[in-house]
């Protein structure tokens, strides 16, 4: 699973999201809301861009740390919802679970909230797991290794600081 984004992005379709599984899926979603989700500040972002990174790179890194964080900590049977699309009508992404031999990933959404009403804080309490669904035409579902996931993120976190020193 990479996450890689379009540098000539305007916060519309800029992130995709690579899931390398047979058949293999891209994923794409809007970054538009993504740093009012993870609590970012103008302040913040002043900062980033004096250090000469754009501030879409940074919220990236930072999405991903925010994955890892819940990701990590899971226990054998835990399932937790890991947003990706932050939409003026939804939001959606995965519920994931973790297994013997890995995390099973099923794409999901809620119209229950939407992109600019929810944050990093607040996630588990407005959009339980229970208001999740998914595709009435799909049946979207990967099992990933933990070796493969971290290799993922990890080539994603390199390839957004290589390309914004």
């Amino acid at each position: 699973m990479r996450l890689i984004i379009d540098p000539l992005g305007d916060g519309h379709h800029d992130l995709f999201l690579k899931i390398d599984v047979m058949p293999s899926q891209l994923k794409i979603a809007d970054s538009y809301y993504l740093f009012d989700f993870l609590e970012i500040g103008q302040e913040e972002i002043k900062v980033i861009t004096q250090q000469k990174m754009t501030p879409i790179a940074y919220g990236t890194l930072r999405l991903i740390d925010y994955w890892e964080s819940r990701i990590w900590a899971m226990t054998k049977g835990q399932t937790l919802f890991l947003l990706f699309d932050l939409s003026d009508q939804y939001v959606g992404g995965f519920r994931v679970t973790k297994v013997k031999y890995g995390y099973q990933f099923e794409e999901v959404f809620s119209e229950q909230t939407t992109g600019y009403a929810v944050n990093k804080s607040t996630l588990d309490s407005v959009l339980p797991l229970t208001l999740l669904q998914t595709g009435k035409n799909s049946s979207s579902r990967w099992l990933i290794s933990e070796e493969k996931l971290r290799e993922g993120l990890n080539w994603s976190k390199k390839e957004i600081l290589n390309k914004n020193p």
